[in-house]
């Protein structure tokens, strides 16, 4: 395995492990909003 290569699974790694949770919690924030606004308008 080069040098370059290793790098760049490092760093696809490291902004796969910043990007997903943060991906996860936008969706849960959009949906749990959608559902509460669903509930409280009755729409």
């Amino acid at each position: 395995m080069s040098l370059d290569l290793k790098k760049k699974v490092t760093i696809f790694l490291f902004v796969l492990v910043i990007l997903v949770p943060t991906l996860v919690i936008l969706v849960n924030a959009y949906f749990g909003f959608t559902l509460y606004h669903r509930a409280v308008t009755g729409h």
